[in-house]
C-alpha cells in the first residue's frame, strides 16, 4: 500500500491486490470539512442574530451540496429528502429540544387550510420531513421567504393550526446544521 499526496485537496491511494494495481482517489477529509466551515459558521451566527429564514435558506444549500455527493444517482429534492430522513433523529434531538424521534406526523384538522405546495394524504396526517422539504426548503430556496401562516417560537411547540398558523422552534436551524456536522463527519 502507498499514499501519494496529489496537491492539497486530493490523495491516490495505490493498494496491490491479487496481482493487480488499484488505485483510489480520494478527498482529503479536512480539507472537504473546511469547505463547508464557513457556511456553518454563517449559519450560528445568524441563528444567534435570531435572522431564521436566512440561516434556514444557508441550512439547504448546504444540504443541497453534501446530498449530491452522498446521493449522486438522485434528484436534488430526493436527495434532500433522503439527508432528512437519514438524519431526522439528529436534527429532532437538536432542533426539537426534549423530543428525539425517528418519525413526526401531525394531524392537519379537516377545517383548516394547508397550502404549503404538496399534496395532503387522505388521512390529513403530514410528515414533517414533507413540511421540512416542501414548506420550508422549497419556499425558501425558490421564493425567498417562509411561507405565511409559519411562526418560529423559542418554545419546542409543533403545529398549532388555530387561524392557519403552524408553529415551529426556532432551534430547526441547530438541529440542521448539527445533522450537517453529523453528515461531514462520517
Amino acid at each position: 500500500r502507498k499514499v501519494v499526496e496529489f496537491g492539497q485537496l486530493w490523495y491516490f491511494k495505490i493498494v496491490l491486490y491479487k496481482g493487480f494495481v488499484l488505485y483510489f482517489l480520494y478527498i482529503k477529509k479536512e480539507v472537504f470539512m473546511s469547505t463547508y466551515s464557513s457556511f456553518l459558521e454563517t449559519i450560528e451566527d445568524l441563528y444567534k442574530k435570531n435572522k431564521i429564514a436566512e440561516a434556514l435558506i444557508l441550512c439547504f444549500a448546504v444540504i443541497d451540496s453534501i446530498s449530491r455527493k452522498v446521493y449522486p444517482n438522485d434528484f436534488s429534492g430526493d436527495r434532500t429528502k433522503k439527508f432528512v430522513d437519514d438524519n431526522f433523529s439528529i436534527i429532532t434531538k437538536y432542533g426539537f429540544p426534549g423530543i428525539n424521534a425517528s418519525d413526526i406526523q401531525i394531524k392537519i384538522e379537516d377545517d383548516v387550510e394547508f397550502d404549503y405546495n404538496f399534496p395532503i394524504p387522505s388521512n390529513r396526517m403530514v410528515r414533517m420531513k414533507d413540511l421540512f422539504y416542501y414548506a420550508l426548503r422549497c419556499n425558501l430556496i425558490h421564493e425567498a421567504k417562509v411561507p405565511e401562516g409559519i411562526i418560529f417560537s423559542e418554545r419546542t411547540i409543533i403545529g398549532n393550526w388555530k387561524k392557519e398558523e403552524f408553529i415551529l422552534p426556532k432551534a430547526i436551524v441547530e438541529g440542521l446544521r448539527m445533522a450537517i456536522i453529523n453528515q461531514l463527519n462520517s
